[in-house]
């Protein structure tokens, strides 16, 4: 992935490894953390491939909830 300014504008587009445009930020920081999270989110799913399952907590709270 990488982070380009999005033409003659203002804003900052983030871009798949094949080109393809994930979306436009107004901040660089914004685009960076698009980033981050994303490949926070493949590491995850890799470690959930490579052991069925995740080696370690995801890192959501999850609270109970009694609805019915």
């Amino acid at each position: 992935m990488r982070i380009e300014r999005y033409g003659n504008t203002r804003y900052w587009a983030v871009y798949a490894s094949d080109d393809a445009l994930i979306c436009i930020t107004v901040y660089r920081k914004g685009a960076a953390e698009v980033v981050r999270r994303l490949q926070q989110a493949l590491e995850v799913t890799q470690q959930w491939q490579d052991t069925s399952g995740p080696t370690k907590p995801l890192g959501w709270n999850v609270v109970p909830c009694d609805l019915f």
